[in-house]
């Protein structure tokens, strides 16, 4: 496998990555910010999860975009977690070569 492939193929692992996907709910405290970004079906285990913490929005398209801007976040972490030359027992976990192939 050349670096190129190797690369390929961890840019195409976090991009599948289950994270879940970008949603908001209605639980904010405030009438004047009532949306809260969520994900939903966070890593496959059903249900919602609040990442942002205490942040609300005034619409729902506002939440679920902070909800996804948080969620490229975390795949390009994940990306770079595959790339970093100490993590050899992650890239074997998602079925890469333990070590990284020179460029």
């Amino acid at each position: 496998m050349t670096y190129e492939e190797f690369k390929a193929r961890a840019e195409e692992i976090a991009k599948d990555f289950p994270i879940g996907t970008a949603s908001a709910a209605k639980r904010g405290s405030s009438p004047k910010y009532p949306y809260v970004g969520v994900i939903a079906n966070y890593f496959g285990r059903g249900g919602t999860h609040n990442p942002l913490g205490r942040s609300a929005f005034a619409t729902r398209e506002e939440a679920a975009a902070a909800v996804q801007a948080y969620i490229d976040d975390l795949r390009s972490h994940i990306l770079t977690e595959l790339m970093a030359p100490r993590m050899r027992a992650n890239r074997e976990q998602h079925g890469l070569p333990r070590e990284i192939p020179s460029e």
